[in-house]
């Protein structure tokens, strides 16, 4: 099972955001689009990902990239990439890409740009608690065993 994190950077890579470092061509930019709800209890383990045109794996790696979270100041971003060739897949951390591990409840917009200049502006929307699920009554002591008896007896005729 996925966790929201694992989503939201599949999202990034479904989308092929993609900059450009050098002369080469850029798809996508100017993209702007939203990956949707992350839980707060997720954001700090989170990675955002993008496909990144470049001459190589070296210059992808060392960008360098500049984000801005929200209104915030402009601050520069340590990217992971990966890959033998042109578009490379890289990423960054959520938390370092926001400029805290916590950041307010609510829908946020950020952009990653290159030294290029080269843009794109996406959003999310950080949640509370997540979907309550796997709801089940929950009786206590020798009742629950009763109970737990009776309908293990009526699933076996």
């Amino acid at each position: 099972m996925r966790t929201r994190c694992q989503d939201l950077l599949l999202a990034v890579l479904v989308t092929a955001v993609s900059f450009s470092l050098s002369s080469a061509v850029v798809r996508a930019a100017g993209l702007q689009g939203s990956l949707g709800n992350v839980p707060i209890s997720q954001f700090a383990n989170c990675q955002i990902g993008w496909d990144q045109d470049a001459d190589s794996l070296a210059t992808a790696q060392t960008g360098p990239y500049t984000a801005t979270w929200d209104t915030g100041a402009a601050h520069v971003v340590a990217a992971t990439c990966t890959g033998t060739a042109s578009p490379f897949q890289c990423q960054a951390a959520a938390k370092d890409i926001a400029g805290t591990d916590k950041p307010s409840l609510g829908n946020h917009s950020f952009t990653l740009s290159t030294a290029a200049g080269v843009s794109v502006a996406q959003s999310m929307n950080v949640t509370g608690l997540g979907i309550p699920k796997n709801f089940r009554l929950i009786l206590a002591g020798l009742l629950s065993l009763v109970v737990t008896w009776i309908l293990v007896a009526k699933a076996h005729g």
